[in-house]
């Protein structure tokens, strides 16, 4: 009787495991997209803002894939809790790494983006 309760428990918890990883999957495929689409944004603005010639088409870009990078980040961050092997544990930290390094590159050049224009502003109020 006892054995057939916690086989029962075993079953619940197996039937629950399964629902939250395949919920999770699909989050994750949504957070995804929605990076990409933010990245693809950031692109299109880019280009528009080259053609309408304003300055700051760089930081608009960079703006928007650091943005992107950080939304597929957090997608990668959520997998970790449906890894079942350590070799795909080593890839999923692997591509965390790049897309960390990736991030943080975005943000560097955004800052020095930023700090250039405002010399140059600063130059030209002189």
């Amino acid at each position: 009787m006892l054995y057939d309760a916690v086989d029962n428990l075993n079953k619940g918890a197996e039937q629950i495991e399964k629902w939250v990883d395949a919920i999770l999957k699909y989050f994750i495929i949504v957070i995804d997209i929605v990076g990409a689409l933010v990245i693809i944004f950031g692109i299109f603005l880019a280009i528009c803002a080259i053609f309408k010639k304003f300055a700051n088409e760089r930081i608009t870009l960079a703006r928007t894939t650091g943005l992107g990078l950080e939304l597929i980040m957090c997608g990668e961050i959520i997998r970790t809790i449906t890894t079942r092997t350590k070799e795909e544990l080593i890839i999923l930290g692997i591509v965390i790494i790049i897309r960390a390094a990736l991030a943080v590159l975005s943000h560097w050049e955004l800052k020095n983006e930023r700090e250039a224009r405002d010399k140059e502003i600063i130059n030209q109020n002189s």
